[in-house]
């Protein structure tokens, strides 16, 4: 998927032993669309959509031997702007997805989950900190376990947040620092999700140069201190 300088988001589909189809436009008005799929061939993409006055989150899922559904908007709220949308999809076809969302001060990290039988969820906030949030992520295994990062401002310098979704639980549990460097900003997170573990990279400012950070999880929900 991609977007193109008229604002139509176009997608096409490259099948084995046969190659990439014909392009087409699934949308007229958007941007940063993203894309996910499991390995049953059932994908979602979300994008951002401005209506005139905020911008929305929007979704379609992609199903085999069907094609694209129809748009579905994801967070019903109608004040705020919303942007920066990502997602990801289970092996049961379970689609989730994280964005942010404006309440007048400062931006929060929002998620939904749209069960492959019904439609998009609640919208729940999932951010543990006052100050402004952005560039989540989110990536879920083929159980179902779900976790996002995010970078978050503490008032002084950006670090690095989490949380997670277990299939063995009840939601999305509380949003945990999984960087404790002081020395500067954290940026730019990335997460990836297999069937025991989980990890995080990132961009870290010492003060002189940015590095790249680490950090795992195993499946005991203790956030291990350091890359292992």
């Amino acid at each position: 998927m991609w977007s193109q300088y008229n604002g139509v988001i176009a997608a096409n589909r490259y099948t084995a032993g046969t190659g990439w189809g014909t392009a087409a436009g699934i949308v007229t008005n958007g941007h940063d669309p993203q894309v996910a799929m499991n390995a049953s061939g059932s994908a979602f993409a979300v994008w951002a959509q401005y209506d005139g006055t905020f911008y929305r989150i929007y979704s379609k899922r992609y199903l085999a031997g069907t094609g694209w559904d129809a748009a579905e908007l994801i967070d019903s709220d109608v004040v705020n702007d919303l942007g920066y949308p990502q997602i990801d999809v289970d092996a049961a076809g379970d689609a989730f997805v994280v964005w942010t969302r404006y309440d007048g001060a400062h931006y929060n990290v929002y998620t939904a989950k749209h069960p492959a039988a019904t439609t998009w969820g609640a919208a729940v906030p999932i951010d543990g900190d006052t100050g402004s949030a952005g560039s989540p992520q989110i990536a879920v295994n083929a159980n179902g376990d779900a976790f996002a990062v995010w970078y978050q401002s503490d008032g002084t310098r950006y670090n690095i947040w989490s949380n997670r979704r277990l299939v063995t639980g009840t939601g999305w549990g509380t949003a945990e620092l999984i960087e404790t460097d002081n020395a500067g900003s954290a940026y730019d997170p990335q997460v990836v999700v297999g069937a025991n573990s989980a990890f995080a990279v990132w961009r870290q400012n010492d003060g002189t140069r940015d590095n790249v950070w680490a950090n795992h999880i195993e499946l005991d929900l203790i956030f291990k201190d350091g890359f292992e």
